[in-house]
């Protein structure tokens, strides 16, 4: 929906000096009550401040600035013990109030949402309700510093208070600082740094982004640039549909982006529409046939649709173009897997191995398993979990024969309305590990898809969906320090830490579940802490064994923690 600006906007005065000075004016000729409104980048906010304080020295002015949101603005004002003694207070930071709402109901303010009165912020609802309160028991000028985005907001959405407005202006960035503030932003933004973000960080970094898009002298590069940058924020935050809508307004200015059309499909694959996932990767592809991340993130989406020889098929041409890229030759082994092709797979899975070890340059620190490996006893699982022992399949005897000396439980459990069988295998040696879709397959399931997962803070997990979707499982591997949904995550800490325990969790459940169920959630949170207790009991014993030993890497490959993360390349 186009925004209709009121008239105000039409009237702003284009000449920065005159605009500040008729700011100046108004401000001084003003007495008792006085609401104004100034739209203002972050960067002038507090030269903004300084200057009125240094052109207006009659008058005693204080700022009161928020960093997050808040309901009640009145409350905070009054609450001021210098109030009285003030004429001029400048409000800043009152779009953090409008940003945290319309993250909890659609995650990404945009211009669609300014006209949804359904769902008006509290803070607004609280100055349309209290205007009188303010007018009656403030006299003093309140000027509000607000991002542009935000006094739209208060035009639309809060039109009792902002009616009695006693005047407006615009301070803007000049053509050069926008231009250099973008670069900036598209120089320095990286899906790496995005993930690593605080919540308010990264408020901060999409309303910078949005400001800069709603100058009208930005250029089409740098539009584009900056469309694809709050993507990859939003991506990172996990706002998927919002990451969306931004890849899709940067591909309207710039259709021939393999790496937004790329991104985009990685995107809709995190929300199941693989369909419309597989269309993005091949326009990618079409604009550049040699993208191998495309073609691997093609064949992730194809697996999840079950589609494995096809998904091989593009993981091959991923290799084709690349023989290097160890998490093409570690999904390979997943789709071979999944055909229950299982020599092959573990051939694919030993090319990543090994890909990973050279590219480290540790292949001589990976050395034979000693006789004597540190692991925990026994995991004492928790009393409201009921459980018995099980043997040990053929398949998982095979797997866990090995010089490793692992630690293996297998139970059967009941916990509420869940029930399956359950293996925790602990060890401190990577070779006591395996990727669990190996032992499904092995035990004669077949693997419909595995899809990274979130099961609750604490674990990083993969789901799996089995028997054309009649049943699911779950793994993870965990440590003293967190978990991970990663094998070969798994095998860079061993090569960094050697003597830390891990253990293999690996559920399977006699019927199909859904992973954000609040059930599972807490299944997965209750055999968390279990094992999270019993893996701190037992290290403090290890440290000694661990001090004389030299650290053995200080890096990990950066593109295969992106993999790990979402089971996908991101460029």
């Amino acid at each position: 929906m186009e925004l209709e600006l009121s008239d105000w906007d039409e009237d702003l005065k284009a000449d920065p000096e005159e605009e500040y000075q008729d700011f100046i004016r108004a401000l001084k000729r003003k007495q008792g009550f006085g609401l104004f409104f100034v739209v203002c980048p972050k960067e002038k906010e507090e030269n903004l401040i300084k200057n009125v304080i240094r052109d207006i020295p009659e008058k005693k002015i204080r700022n009161l600035r928020f960093v997050d949101a808040i309901d009640n603005l009145y409350k905070k004002i009054a609450n001021l013990s210098d109030l009285e003694e003030n004429n001029i207070l400048f409000i800043q930071g009152l779009e953090y109030s409008l940003y945290q709402y319309e993250l909890k109901t659609s995650g990404n303010i945009n211009e669609n949402q300014y006209d949804n009165y359904r769902n008006v912020p509290r803070i607004l609802n609280h100055l349309n309700q209290q205007r009188e309160r303010f007018r009656d028991d403030f006299k003093i000028s309140i000027v509000f510093v607000l991002r542009s985005f935000a006094i739209k907001y208060l035009i639309k959405r809060a039109p009792d208070f902002f009616d009695w407005y006693s005047g407006e202006w615009e301070f803007t960035l000049d053509s050069k600082d926008v231009q250099d503030k973008s670069r900036q932003i598209i120089l320095t933004g990286e899906y790496e740094k995005y993930i690593k973000l605080t919540p308010q960080e990264r408020i901060e970094k999409i309303l910078e982004i949005q400001e800069l898009l709603n100058v009208q002298s930005q250029d089409l590069d740098n539009k584009f640039s900056l469309f694809f940058e709050l993507a990859n924020l939003l991506f990172a935050a996990r706002e998927y549909p919002e990451a969306i809508a931004s890849f899709d307004k940067a591909l309207e200015i710039n259709p021939d982006k393999d790496a937004a059309w790329n991104n985009r499909g990685v995107t809709l694959g995190n929300l199941g529409r693989n369909s419309e996932a597989i269309a993005s990767f091949d326009k990618a592809l079409e604009i550049n046939p040699d993208k191998d991340a495309a073609w691997n993130n093609r064949g992730v989406t194809l697996g999840n649709l079950g589609r494995n020889s096809e998904a091989i098929a593009s993981y091959d041409k991923a290799l084709e173009i690349n023989p290097d890229k160890d998490e093409a030759w570690n999904n390979r082994g997943n789709a071979l897997g999944n055909l229950g092709r299982n020599s092959e797979a573990i051939a694919s899975y030993d090319k990543a191995l090994v890909i990973v070890v050279i590219a480290l340059g540790l292949v001589g620190q990976i050395q034979p398993i000693q006789e004597k490996v540190n692991a925990i006893a026994s995991i004492q699982l928790p009393q409201q979990l009921v459980s018995e022992p099980l043997p040990l399949t053929e398949a998982e005897q095979r797997f866990f024969d090995n010089p490793a000396l692992p630690i293996a439980q297998k139970q059967r459990f009941v916990y509420g309305n869940l029930s399956g069988s359950m293996l925790l295998v602990a060890s401190s040696a990577w070779q006591a590990h395996h990727p669990p879709e190996l032992c499904l397959v092995g035990n004669g399931f077949k693997v419909d898809s595995i899809k990274p997962t979130l099961l609750n803070q604490s674990v990083k997990a993969r789901w799996v969906s089995l028997q054309d979707g009649k049943r699911s499982a779950t793994y993870w591997f965990q440590s003293p320090q967190g978990t991970t949904d990663d094998f070969l995550s798994r095998i860079w800490d061993y090569i960094a830490h050697r003597n830390k325990t891990w253990v293999l969790v690996s559920v399977l459940f006699d019927s199909e579940h859904n992973p954000d169920s609040a059930e599972i959630q807490t299944f997965a949170s209750t055999i968390h802490d279990a094992i999270h207790q019993s893996l701190t009991s037992a290290v403090s014993g290890q440290r000694s064994a661990v001090s004389g030993q030299p650290s053995a890497v200080s890096r990990q490959p950066s593109a295969y923690f992106i993999q790990k993360l979402f089971g996908l390349a991101w460029p």
